[in-house]
């Protein structure tokens, strides 16, 4: 009862605050015969839903029958899916109907030129007149109605009313505490949550830097939504959309001198550019935020920052550059006393090492994370730790060792529900079943695998989990169903920019060609993973492949 009256409440202070436009609005619908077109803006779909709630329930409702129509992402002909809900409406005698179009905006967009649904909307303006003889009120936030004015200006034309609903402070005040002042990390919450959250920065956004001119704008919670955003679509795997709000956030915080909010901004456009393997363009940003950050003598800040540095020289296999940065930031967490921390860069100092085929140094890195993980009962640390240890064993070539460690890892992962992590253990017990020639087994693990990553839309696993699978039917001698599977992954990593893959899948394809005893056309994909091996300074993959291509008996 009480969040019932709470409800109530919040509905009468919203057409309190707006209770001129709300009698506006009322009066349009009630003078509204067949086609008439009236654009409502509210910027919080909660609010939205006060004021559909309140026509329905205002004495108009007696002589109006109200239809909200909700549309999603992705439409392109408004008017076509309009004329196939009509008939399905079921009428209520002697009321005029009043179509609510809610949720246009999904498709409008915020970004980029001449959305389709609104280039189609422009073009079948006059279908309108005859197909949809009905007064229509568009619900749309800010942006919304600013894109259709300006993308589909006949169709604006046709307006007969505009109706500005503002947000009231404890709407507004509500999503500050959901959003900007909460406790939660965005990294932390689950899809519906991310989702949610979005969706009120969004609006807030709106509300805090309006399009209508003359209207109070604040650049500097601005730019804290924006930095928001940025780290939501981040989260999310969408690092274009991610920069776009990061670089405007980036000028706010120029404009306003806010530097220690500017370093952040700096830092998540990294993650950006490194998730579009834009490495380079990562690095400088990375380092525009390590300057501030050692200017400022933030130390956590300087740290994190070298982890990242440290991270995309991962990425471009420039070991020993990733070394120095990983080796200086774990030198700052030991000096502010941060143990936590130094699990997380002890794994990077034992990746680094394992690729450098430095396996009893990547041992002991990770024999360190994992302590450090057990001591503050990181459950998910100690899992990924035992998966690399995994690794190294099987890099070794102790299968067994290797299969101990990968199934207590996957055991922990299973119960911790972490499918990226089950789906990479699944992996590492395929590699193990391949090298003992269990083709069937090790078909079902990558199997298992692929069906995962595609669920999670994992393209970069997606991409190797097929090699994986096509260098298991090159185990088993099926040539042609490896050639397919084979070429499949070789074009996806190469859209993805997958560098040391793309080596490796060429060098399948050679042993393969060479098996068909087609020499030219081997030597030819060897040659190709050679130069690729060379161009990368992998030293230890460069030696296995001249060693086996030179063996007669290969």
């Amino acid at each position: 009862m009480l969040i019932h009256n709470d409800r109530n409440s919040q509905l009468a202070q919203f057409i309190a605050v707006n209770q001129q436009a709300f009698t506006q609005l009322l009066t349009f619908i009630d003078f509204s015969q067949n086609l008439t077109i009236g654009f409502v803006e509210v910027n919080f779909n909660a609010e939205a839903d006060f004021l559909i709630e309140s026509l329905k329930n205002h004495p108009i409702s007696e002589e109006n029958q109200f239809e909200v129509l909700s549309f999603g992402e992705d439409l392109r002909f408004l008017r076509d899916e309009i004329v196939k809900i009509l008939p399905t409406i079921k009428r209520e005698a002697n009321k005029e109907l009043v179509l609510i179009v809610r949720g246009l905006e999904k498709s409008i967009g915020k970004f980029g030129e001449y959305p389709p649904v609104l280039q189609d909307l422009n073009f079948v303006r006059d279908a309108y007149k005859t197909s949809v003889p009905y007064p229509i009120l568009f619900v749309l936030p800010d942006y919304a109605i600013t894109r259709l004015a300006k993308f589909a200006p006949d169709f604006w034309a046709w307006k007969s009313g505009v109706f500005l609903f503002k947000t009231t402070q404890s709407t507004r005040d509500d999503a500050v505490a959901r959003t900007i002042d909460s406790e939660r990390s965005f990294r932390t919450l689950k899809t519906p949550e991310k989702q949610e959250r979005i969706e009120l920065l969004e609006s807030l956004l709106m509300d805090y830097s309006p399009s209508h001119s003359g209207t109070e704008k604040n650049p500097s919670a601005c730019s804290n939504i924006l930095h928001q955003l940025g780290v939501a679509y981040l989260s999310q795997g969408n690092p274009v959309k991610a920069r776009e709000y990061l670089e405007p956030a980036l000028k706010l915080t120029k404009e306003s001198g806010n530097v220690s909010l500017q370093a952040e901004v700096y830092n998540e456009l990294g993650k950006a550019y490194e998730q579009e393997r834009q490495f380079l363009a990562a690095m400088s940003a990375y380092q525009a935020s390590l300057e501030i950050a050692q200017k400022l003598g933030n130390r956590r800040g300087e740290a994190n920052t070298l982890y990242d540095l440290g991270n995309v020289c991962q990425d471009l296999r420039d070991w020993q550059q990733a070394t120095v940065f990983y080796q200086q930031c774990l030198e700052i967490e030991q000096a502010i006393g941060d143990i936590y921390s130094q699990a997380s860069t002890y794994q990077q100092l034992g990746w680094v090492a394992k690729e450098m085929w430095n396996l009893t140094e990547a041992e002991r890195y990770y024999r360190k994370a994992l302590e450090i993980f057990s001591e503050y009962d990181d459950r998910s640390g100690m899992a990924y730790s035992w998966g690399v240890l995994g690794d190294i064993q099987r890099n070794r070539g102790n299968w067994d060792e290797a299969e101990r460690l990968y199934r207590q890892s996957l055991e922990l992962k299973t119960e911790l529900g972490d499918r990226s992590g089950i789906a990479y253990s699944w992996g590492g017990l395929g590699d193990i079943e391949r090298n003992r020639g269990n083709w069937d087994e090790a078909e079902r693990l990558y199997g298992q695998c692929l069906e995962i990553m595609t669920e999670l839309g994992d393209r970069s696993a997606i991409a190797a989990s097929i090699g994986c699978l096509g260098e298991n039917e090159l185990g088993r001698g099926n040539l042609d169903a490896a050639e397919t599977l084979l070429q499949e992954a070789l074009a996806k990593i190469q859209e993805l920019g997958m560098t040391w893959h793309i080596a490796e899948t060429n060098y399948d394809l050679a042993r393969l060609e060479r098996q068909r005893n087609n020499p030219e056309l081997a030597q030819q994909y060897y040659n190709t993973a050679h130069q690729i091996f060379q161009q990368l300074g992998a030293a230890k993959d460069l030696e296995k492949i001249e060693r086996e291509w030179l063996n007669p008996d290969f």
